[in-house]
């Protein structure tokens, strides 16, 4: 996606400095959209990775009852991993679509550098 920024004067009152402040704005606001954007992208990362590894444990468990091992601490670990399972699913199944990566390369539009 491509952005331009529109800035002129709007009145005599206005000088080089307002069009200045406006680019700083909108520098910043594009370093915190894609900070925000980043920050999003890791957290479900993380959770995806998490999700990998609870699924690896379950296959173990499950190795662990057809062996023939089926005692209450395996029963109590199955219960956890099956909770987090849940909780982790629903963080991933809620998981909003990350807002657009913003680019700082509005400038070349403007001829402004």
């Amino acid at each position: 996606m491509k952005v331009a920024i529109y800035a002129r004067y709007s009145s005599e009152n206005q000088r080089d400095a307002s069009i200045a402040v406006c680019e700083e704005f909108c520098d910043e606001f594009t370093r915190e959209m894609n900070r925000l954007r980043m920050e999003h992208c890791a957290g479900l990362s993380a959770a995806e990775r998490q999700f990998e590894r609870l699924q690896n444990d379950i296959r173990r468990v499950i190795e662990a009852i057809k062996n023939g091992f089926a005692g209450p601490d395996v029963k109590a670990e199955w219960d956890a991993l099956q909770e987090w399972k849940t909780t982790l699913q629903a963080k991933l199944d809620s998981a909003d679509e990350p807002p657009p990566l913003r680019i700082q390369e509005w400038r070349s539009c403007t001829g402004r550098r």
